[in-house]
């Protein structure tokens, strides 16, 4: 987990990411997922649900519930 800080500008807030978690070169926007006061933050094209498409499990998982 990389710490950093938050900042006011203009009466919005921004986050100043370090090099180890920047986004990658070309990124142009993000979307913000609130839960609480935990946010999220993703390229606009690799949204969760492209996350979770991405991964699956074997035919097995969970067998012996």
């Amino acid at each position: 987990m990389t710490r950093t800080s938050v900042f006011s500008n203009n009466g919005t807030q921004a986050v100043r990411l370090p090099k180890d978690a920047a986004f990658p070169d070309g990124t142009k926007s993000v979307e913000v997922i609130a839960v609480g006061t935990t946010r999220v933050i993703s390229p606009t094209d690799q949204t969760w649900e492209n996350f979770f498409e991405g991964y699956t499990v074997s035919g097995d998982f969970m067998s012996d519930q």
